[in-house]
């Protein structure tokens, strides 16, 4: 596993998923989002560690290939070193991603906002 290119390809989503130019979307696993490309899929899920205790929770990217298999997969913890070097943190990054995932994917945004509109009409019940 090329740990570089592995560290690009977080940073270069996380980019892209705080400006809004991918689109994550549910799968059909409870939280785990997906975003397409022409001839891969990126999957990304929030999980309990292997060796479970105080640990955080492990955030996880699989690339699927177009025939739905699984290319790679990798944690934070697999490029930890690498944000680390460059002064940033891979779980910080890797959980913030998940987040914008989750909240883009669930249409958190717009429940906010309508929520917003019912109170401020009077309109909460």
């Amino acid at each position: 596993m090329n740990t570089p290119d592995i560290t690009t390809v977080v940073e270069r989503l996380y980019a892209r998923t705080s400006s809004g130019d991918l689109k994550w979307e549910q799968t059909e696993q409870e939280g785990v989002y997906q975003t397409s490309f022409p001839n891969y899929s990126i999957r990304l899920s929030e999980e309990y560690p292997v060796e479970a205790g105080d640990e955080p929770m492990d955030y996880w990217i699989r690339i699927y290939n177009s025939d739905g298999m699984l290319v790679t997969s990798f944690c934070d913890r697999d490029v930890f070193e690498d944000f680390k070097k460059k002064g940033s943190n891979a779980y910080h990054v890797m959980r913030k991603m998940y987040i914008m995932s989750r909240d883009q994917s669930m249409g958190v945004t717009r429940a906010l906002n309508d929520i917003l509109d019912c109170l401020s009409d009077g309109d909460a019940q």
